[in-house]
């Protein structure tokens, strides 16, 4: 279980996030007329509170350690707690494609939540420094302010909210003491940052094929059905285009289906888009409908969805797609179906379509086919389910 080292440097990243919040304060001084003597960037440093209130003691003289300047900041890590609101299944890893391989994706199986402390201090030597940069920080927090980081090196679409919580304001007045010493406001604010751990990053396979068999009762001697799904092409990335191909065979259905691609129009309704070109048929006597490379492919369409035959490639000018209760349409005496259907656009132009909603008032097949050259279209079979 343990033993390959990983890193992902959680922890650095937690106090580097933190310190960038509160590294660019100033603090202004005016003069009794309201103009301005001068600004000053308030440093900031990582460290615990003790060490700088030592500087802060040590005496000035000529061979003396310089004191330190106020006012400042400061901050440190405080606790690490385990967030167990945070927790999420075992099985569900984070992915993310890998540029660099077509056959791999990157995972991570492993990952949890805790709670960083942080305190921050503020250490001035008047009032008016102190509240100038408590005013700064207070309204942002209410009590959260929220930050977005990339988490893990080299993966460029994770990203991670961190929620930064204020959890108390502490005010200490160093006032007692002698006239040597330095009179310091410290002022405290304690956060919480929700970060996650992430465990070592891996790659995993991506599945390209998928084979299903079903068989009889009796001992399984005998396939009733096979259904193979598979990527087309089979060389296509998990982010490129690529079509699913759906193979149905046995002894009572023998069918090739080729899946379109899921899409959502601009109103939010979704439908199926298959991308329909027109090239010449593989034995040379016409031109024919093609889709993802298939001659007069045969489409399955489920009743209850909307289905859209895109007509946007150049090559479909002139070979407008309809559909017909009749193979072959009015080239073999039967007439155009348009009950529920609609038509966008010229064929051949980018934004032409034949759209069809299937209800059940739908007959159970369907052909398509071009109204202006015969022998084109194929077989259009409309289920009741997938």
């Amino acid at each position: 279980m343990f033993g390959d080292h990983f890193y992902h440097a959680t922890m650095r990243k937690s106090v580097a996030v933190f310190g960038t919040l509160f590294n660019n304060l100033k603090v202004i001084r005016k003069a009794a007329d309201g103009s301005v003597l001068n600004s000053q960037r308030v440093p900031l440093a990582y460290g615990p509170k003790q060490k700088f209130l030592s500087r802060i003691d040590q005496e000035v003289g000529f061979d003396a350690p310089l004191a330190i300047k106020l006012p400042r900041m400061g901050f440190e890590i405080t606790s690490l707690t385990l967030d167990p609101t945070q927790k999420l299944q075992k099985r569900n890893p984070i992915e993310e494609v890998d540029s660099s391989s077509v056959t791999e994706k990157k995972i991570i199986k492993h990952f949890t939540s805790y709670d960083i402390g942080m305190s921050l201090y503020i250490m001035a030597k008047n009032q008016d420094d102190g509240l100038q940069i408590m005013e700064q920080i207070l309204p942002y927090f209410q009590p959260d302010y929220t930050v977005t980081i990339k988490p893990i090196d080299g993966w460029t679409t994770l990203k991670q909210d961190v929620p930064v919580i204020l959890q108390s304001v502490n005010i200490d007045d160093q006032y007692e003491g002698s006239f040597e010493e330095r009179r310091v406001l410290i002022y405290q604010l304690d956060f919480i940052m929700k970060m996650k751990f992430y465990g070592p990053a891996g790659k995993s396979g991506i599945i390209r094929e998928i084979n299903i068999d079903f068989n009889n009762d009796s001992g399984g001697s005998q396939i009733l059905e096979n259904m193979d799904f598979t990527i087309s092409p089979s060389t296509a990335s998990a982010d490129g285009t690529y079509s699913v191909v759906t193979t149905i065979s046995g002894d009572a259905i023998i069918s090739t289906q080729t899946s379109g691609t899921q899409t959502q129009d601009s109103s939010g309704v979704n439908y199926t888009n298959y991308v329909i070109t027109v090239a010449a048929k593989a034995d040379g006597s016409g031109n024919a409908y093609y889709y993802s490379g298939v001659q007069q492919q045969q489409f399955d369409l489920i009743r209850g969805q909307i289905y859209r035959f895109d007509q946007g490639d150049s090559s479909n000018s002139g070979h407008p797609l309809k559909l017909s209760t009749t193979e072959n349409g009015t080239h073999a005496g039967g007439t155009e179906y348009t009950e529920n259907v609609s038509i966008v656009g010229t064929a051949g132009s980018g934004t032409a379509y034949t759209q069809i909603t299937v209800t059940n008032n739908t007959p159970g097949t369907l052909y398509y086919y071009c109204p202006n050259h015969s022998g084109m279209g194929g077989k259009i079979n409309i289920l009741t389910s997938s």
